[in-house]
């Protein structure tokens, strides 16, 4: 195939119309309006309190059982022996996991000795709605202020870094 041929050429689209109604504004349509308010603080808020009431109605019918069932024990032995005897009563074929997440179980097992799959769920989903939020503001900081004007970036963002749906765009 060249690069002369049809299916490559992209042909340019143009309108006689005024710039300002190709924009997208909040008076465009119900759609339009209701992501633009998603935009707002009050908006982004409700987003990430119905983003986290719909993991936490998940957390415990789905997961990696195995690696739960591992978190619950190491967390047990955590709440028996503390941080500083750990190694020595898990062995060395058990936890693999860098020493990082080893805090985060020690915070857990101070909250409960026998945690629930919820519990143990709980700090990657506080991760990932975090991420969220720095994908939304990072995206408001660099998108330029002709974009901002067109489309809500910030909630746009968020939704974009926790949507489960990878693409290579």
């Amino acid at each position: 195939m060249s690069l002369t041929s049809p299916v490559l050429r992209r042909r340019r689209i143009t309108s006689d119309a005024p710039a300002t109604s190709l924009r997208s504004t909040p008076d465009s349509g119900p759609v339009r309006r209701f992501v633009w308010w998603l935009d707002t603080p009050l908006g982004l808020v409700l987003m990430f309190a119905l983003a986290l009431g719909i993991r936490v109605a998940i957390a415990p019918r789905f997961g990696f059982y195995g690696d739960l069932n591992y978190f619950r024990e190491w967390i047990t032995d955590l709440h028996n022996v503390g941080i500083r005897h750990f190694y020595a009563s898990v062995g060395d074929t058990t936890y693999v996991y860098p020493p990082g997440y080893l805090y985060v179980l020690d915070v857990l097992a101070r909250v409960s000795s026998s945690p629930s799959y919820l519990l143990v769920k709980f700090p990657t989903i506080l991760g990932d709605l975090a991420l969220a939020g720095t994908c939304g503001v990072l995206a408001q900081r660099l998108a330029p202020q002709p974009l901002r004007q067109r489309r809500p970036v910030r909630a746009g963002g968020a939704r974009r870094c926790c949507s489960t749906r990878r693409s290579s765009r």
